[in-house]
């Protein structure tokens, strides 16, 4: 069970799903993937909330206690470290991928077996939350997640998050709200993440270091 769930929540990431219908709502457009947004975008994130068709997708999901992401974006590069973590009964797995950003379409992209799987980031505010949309064949939408800094969301939130959803095709029973509790993953976050500071001090660090060689 806990690699299905960590396959199915990895793949959420930037995987396109069964394709929803399209809808008379104007839903929001793909944001633009400067080097701010990508900044923006580092740090820890929980995913509080999906919709997708796929019911066997769905129930593996289901299982899922809580799930957190943490992004460490290589603006130089157009890529992200990303790693992702999943409690399921009482115990934490972790892993961590690549994914690439294509700044002219606006996409954030992973290749698997020679297929290109993208997604878009949605233009809606960030300043504690992100939204995810999966991209089908034909940039149709696959799927649709909600990403935030807090574990619990608000009555509006969820509310903002279920009428997109209604709006790109989705009906309210392909929605899940995951739990908001403390899980067991959240010390292994902080002990990488303290890992993390250390690895970027040691570099900034190294970088300030003066030359060995006197310049001519």
């Amino acid at each position: 069970m806990i690699v299905a769930l960590v396959w199915t929540v990895g793949m959420l990431s930037l995987t396109p799903l069964v394709q929803a219908q399209p809808s008379a709502c104007r839903p929001p457009e793909a944001r633009i993937l400067d080097n701010s947004t990508m900044t923006k975008l580092t740090g820890q994130w929980f995913l509080t909330a999906a919709t997708l068709h796929d019911s066997k997708f769905r129930d593996m999901l289901k299982g899922v206690q809580t799930s957190s992401i943490s992004l460490y974006p290589s603006l130089a590069n157009d890529k992200f470290r990303m790693k992702f973590y999943i409690s399921s009964g009482g115990i934490c797995v972790h892993n961590q991928t690549i994914f690439y950003v294509n700044r002219s379409k606006r996409t954030l992209f992973r290749k698997i077996g020679g297929k290109e799987y993208s997604s878009q980031l949605l233009a809606t505010n960030m300043e504690d939350n992100f939204r995810l949309r999966f991209l089908g064949e034909e940039e149709a939408v696959g799927g649709l997640a909600l990403y935030a800094r807090n574990r619990t969301l608000s009555q509006e939130q969820q509310e903002e998050f279920q009428a997109q959803a209604l709006c790109e095709g989705f009906s309210r029973n392909e929605t899940i709200f995951f739990p908001t509790e403390e899980d067991v993953c959240q010390l292994v976050v902080r002990n990488e993440e303290l890992e993390e500071k250390e690895k970027r001090k040691e570099k900034k660090e190294q970088e300030e270091q003066p030359s060995a060689f006197p310049s001519v």
